[in-house]
């Protein structure tokens, strides 16, 4: 009887697998790993067993692993352990009063995945073999009572529909056929299997699916207010003087990393100079510090110029997890991987009662003293620092002196160029900037021009990223 269960599930799966191995569908979800499932059963007395039981009814757990077998055509293999609990039900005129059945197998499947329409299913008959414990009592008189141990076998052609967006989950419903054979005579039957099952790998992956969704919400929100990742105020990046003065003298970044499940791989934080050099750098691994505050230095102790725009860069390198989660190997502050720092005029101490403000970013007009060349809305702007220049001069106190100094880059490295171009055009711009001051109010005796040409160079000749160092109004104020 072995060998004709064993035949039957052999020509069940060569009769119906090339139906449905023609139908096998990678838009079907395969799963991966363990599910746990519950089950009801129905089964109905076939041959002799029939003579004693009409029918019989339980229900169960099962356990089943999906195996890591790569088989073409989206195939699966798997295993199964089912514990089933069955009450039969006896004929009235059989020997038998009263038996049930606890019931334990294992069981080997194949999974061929189909759909029919829109809807996914899968096939997935199972040849299973186990132990059955009877406890049976017999009618007045009969020998039949107590508990007996059984071998068994089982064959179930499995059909599983996986409902519309709920990967994790399937319904099973299988015909299936017991065969129990005792040392008098077999037990035969005939029935269904109604389950559900539960893949808990899918439903991580579900899980994941939605924390991915939420963590992607997460990042749009930083792409659109890259300030959030920073963890600053977009009014904090304006006016930044560190001058000294207790106002706006530091930048505090408060990084957020709401959007990562895990620390992070590694992280670095930037300070962009106008001219798209670094200027100052924090990095490390892991856990992000809750707060990073900048000076104003750079790596080197070099202070930030006046009424210029810098830009701050927070990348984060995520886990590998989070990698995947976000579909993206690092993550920036913004689309553009930066956010804006505006400096307003630094009022620096450069010794006892002297101070300087330094600045690169006067908009004159090329190889010229003028500003026709301006915007209203530029204009409105230089008027703006003007003006703060002379706010900050006033602080200082009456019977100042001011300096104003022009210089320029000396491209060529000649004199010829220093004497001829550069000192008369620097000190043109010098004198601009006095007529400027003096139109708000300081008194023209307090002030002096200088055109320095290329003297007194920040940066090299050598160093030619910084060269737009050289080219600036400097303004130095003594008491």
């Amino acid at each position: 009887m072995r060998k004709t269960v064993l035949t039957l599930f052999v020509l069940l799966m060569v009769g119906t697998l090339p139906l449905f191995a023609q139908e096998a569908s990678k838009d079907v979800p395969r799963y991966k790993g363990a599910a746990i499932g519950m089950f009801v059963t129905n089964q109905y007395s076939i041959g002799e067993w029939s003579n004693w039981v009409s029918a019989t009814a339980g229900g169960g757990l099962s356990l089943e692993y999906t195996l890591p077998v790569l088989l073409p055509k989206n195939l699966d293999l798997g295993i199964s352990i089912h514990a089933e609990y069955s009450h039969l039900f006896p004929k009235a005129d059989s020997s038998l009063k009263s038996c049930e059945d606890i019931i334990a197998y294992g069981g080997a499947w194949l999974r061929i995945p189909f759909l029919l329409g829109n809807a996914r299913f899968a096939f997935q008959p199972e040849l299973g073999y186990g132990m059955t414990l009877h406890n049976a009592e017999g009618q007045k008189g009969s020998k039949a009572k107590g508990y007996y141990l059984d071998q068994m076998f089982s064959v179930s052609p499995a059909i599983r529909w996986i409902p519309p967006k709920i990967d994790s989950l399937e319904i099973e419903i299988s015909p299936q056929y017991i065969f129990a054979p005792e040392k008098d005579h077999s037990l035969n039957q005939v029935g269904t299997r109604l389950g559900i099952i539960w893949h808990l790998d899918k439903f991580a992956e579900a899980n994941e699916k939605k924390k991915s969704e939420k963590l992607q919400k997460q990042l749009a929100f930083v792409n659109e207010n890259p300030e959030f990742m920073l963890g600053i105020k977009a009014e904090d990046l304006k006016d930044f003087t560190p001058d000294g003065d207790g106002v706006h003298d530091t930048i505090t970044f408060i990084p957020v990393t709401s959007y990562m499940s895990n620390p992070a791989e590694s992280w670095s934080l930037k300070i962009i100079d106008p001219a798209g050099n670094v200027f100052r750098t924090w990095e490390g691994t892991g856990k992000l510090p809750k707060q990073i505050v900048w000076d104003g230095k750079s790596d080197e102790g070099e202070g930030v110029f006046s009424d210029n725009t810098y830009k701050a860069e927070l990348e984060v390198i995520p886990c590998e997890k989070d990698r995947i989660l976000l579909g993206m190997d690092s993550v920036k502050a913004s689309v553009e991987g930066s956010v804006e720092i505006k400096t307003g005029v630094v009022l620096q101490s450069s010794g006892d009662n002297e101070w300087s403000i330094k600045m690169t970013s006067v908009p004159f007009d090329a190889n010229e003293a003028t500003f026709n060349q301006l915007t209203k809305e530029q204009r409105e702007e230089l008027d703006k620092t003007i003006d703060e220049i002379v706010s900050k001069v006033n602080s200082i106190g009456r019977n100042t002196t001011v300096i104003v100094r022009g210089y320029a880059n000396n491209v060529s490295g000649t004199e010829k160029e220093n004497i001829e171009e550069l000192i008369p055009l620097s000190q043109k711009r010098a004198e601009m900037m006095v007529s400027m001051l003096t139109l708000r109010g300081i008194p023209e005796n307090q002030i002096t021009a200088e055109g320095r040409g290329g003297a007194d160079p920040i940066a090299s000749r050598e160093d030619r990223e910084n060269w737009w160092k050289n080219r600036r109004i400097e303004f130095i104020i003594k008491k």
